[in-house]
């Protein structure tokens, strides 16, 4: 040129250069879209897990805060799948003392809940719907029994559960009655018993421990909840 510097210029095929293009990127576009594909899928699946666990929240009944006619009323339509009654908290009424087998009772109840569809227990009150009452249990006070009700769930089911449980002393009929929402787990629970750890599953009205086999075919159905 006139001022003294020169231009290269190179020229390429249309084809040739367009093939050149593809084959630099075309491993970085094919990565990152695989990337961008995974993510997706991991996003898909965690939605659907949180938007699982806020349905079973959600829907499930909450009955630790509602009033006496409505626990009164609850009680009278009987125990069944997702409703149990228990007389005591500790005390062994035929027995007149406390007894470790009456705590694991109601503790079962909890965990079979916890691993099926969730339910409602009340402690205090019999088989036959008639109120119990705590006092039998010999607490000095409300705060005492709660704070047993809590270190039996911290030792026996586990700290980590307790997101998925509401519970409360109501009046009933000028007695105090535990009432124990229990949501289900996005996890498997167990009950810890000594050096056991038991599988509990709700089946009706009852609360079922399910064999070793039986308990690892029930894991599976976890991944699908």
């Amino acid at each position: 040129t006139g001022d003294g510097t020169r231009e290269l210029m190179l020229l390429l095929p249309q084809a040739d250069l367009s093939d050149r293009l593809m084959t630099t990127t075309s491993p970085l576009t094919y990565g990152l879209l695989l990337l961008f594909g995974i993510c997706v899928v991991m996003l898909v699946r965690t939605t659907q897990g949180l938007r699982g666990r806020l349905e079973r929240m959600t829907g499930a009944a909450t009955h630790s805060q509602a009033s006496e006619e409505e626990l009164r009323t609850l009680i009278d339509s009987g125990e069944g799948d997702h409703l149990e009654f228990k007389s005591t908290l500790r005390w062994n009424l035929r027995e007149n003392r406390p007894g470790k087998e009456i705590e694991l009772s109601w503790m079962k109840t909890v965990v079979a809940f916890l691993n099926t569809e969730g339910g409602t227990l009340f402690v205090g009150v019999d088989d036959a719907g008639r109120i119990v009452g705590c006092s039998p249990d010999g607490f000095r006070n409300a705060d005492k029994y709660l704070l047993h009700v809590n270190n039996l769930l911290q030792r026996h089911i586990g700290v980590e559960f307790s997101r998925y449980l509401r519970y409360d002393l109501r009046p009933i009929e000028d007695e105090k009655v535990l009432v124990v929402d229990v949501f289900p787990s996005d996890d498997p629970v167990f009950l810890r018993n000594d050096d056991d750890d038991l599988f509990y599953v709700r089946i009706g009205p009852a609360s079922r421990k399910l064999s070793l086999r039986k308990t690892l075919e029930y894991l599976k159905d976890f991944e699908n909840r």
